[in-house]
């Protein structure tokens, strides 16, 4: 049976392509802010100081152990999670010179997916992106003092225009970090801001910011992951390499499973 590809673009004929009868995806696209990122380093690295031991690195440590890619780009057809950078992160982890230092560069381009959007439809974006984070603000969240949107309610618009869940360890951004108790108020006005700017192709499944703590308790318990939804926002060198990965992820153990008969009836 032939899937559907989650890059697919939206028409009206086709509407929402992960609108079928529920199956869950056999992996789950996931945006990681900067804070994700960096404390990924920390956690590989052998000389940090941090408390490796700490729930919080226990659970990044898990989660990391489920991407599938490898630390040197390979790719893990036993794990689940595709991270991905999204493009006000990856201005974050640079430079003034939108570059990024060598170790952070290695993990974003073995281990992650880079967001890069379509030069033609960038500016669309940037209005829909716009759109939401000031409607985060005029509710109070995401804000500076003089009520303007934050780098987070850029993070949390762009993620959501994608139906993409954002991990992150900002309390801005998750405020009760919690592994039990995900659902909060806060949450509750990023899904209803989302339903009435994005339209209902999001409402089926709508993927809303987690902390690595929650995610692997969500894990834990195989509840239904948003899936991701690109559009037609993004590079052609990124759709290309996203059409890659799910073809070498989809139709390989453990998502098909060969057949063992040995030449027996059909």
């Amino acid at each position: 049976m032939s899937k559907k590809r989650r890059i697919e673009r939206y028409t009206v004929k086709t509407q929402n392509p992960n609108k079928a009868p529920f199956e869950p995806a056999p992996y789950t696209y996931l945006a990681l802010d900067s804070c994700i990122l960096i404390d990924f380093l920390k956690l590989i690295d052998p000389n940090s100081k941090v408390n490796k031991k700490s729930p919080y690195y226990i659970a990044l440590r898990n989660l990391l152990s489920k991407s599938v890619f490898r630390k040197d780009g390979t790719i893990n057809i036993d794990g689940k999670y595709i991270f991905c950078v999204l493009p006000t992160v990856m201005e974050e982890i640079s430079n003034p010179n939108h570059q990024l230092h060598n170790v952070m560069k290695n993990f974003v381009q073995n281990r992650t997916i880079a967001l890069e959007l379509d030069q033609f439809k960038e500016k669309q974006f940037e209005k829909l992106v716009a759109k939401l984070a000031f409607a985060y603000a005029e509710r109070g969240i995401f804000c500076d003092s003089e009520g303007n949107p934050t780098y987070d309610a850029f993070i949390v618009a762009q993620a959501s225009i994608f139906n993409m869940m954002v991990i992150s360890n900002d309390h801005h951004i998750v405020r009760n970090q919690s592994p039990k108790k995900s659902s909060s108020p806060h949450r509750e006005i990023i899904r209803r801001i989302n339903q009435r700017v994005l339209g209902g192709i999001y409402s089926e499944c709508q993927a809303l910011p987690k902390s690595a703590e929650q995610l692997m308790h969500a894990d834990a318990r195989k509840e239904r992951m948003a899936e991701a939804y690109f559009g037609d926002f993004l590079s052609i060198a990124v759709e290309t390499k996203i059409h890659k990965l799910e073809k070498a992820l989809i139709g390989k153990p453990p998502f098909v499973k060969e057949s063992t008969d040995k030449g027996g009836k059909k």
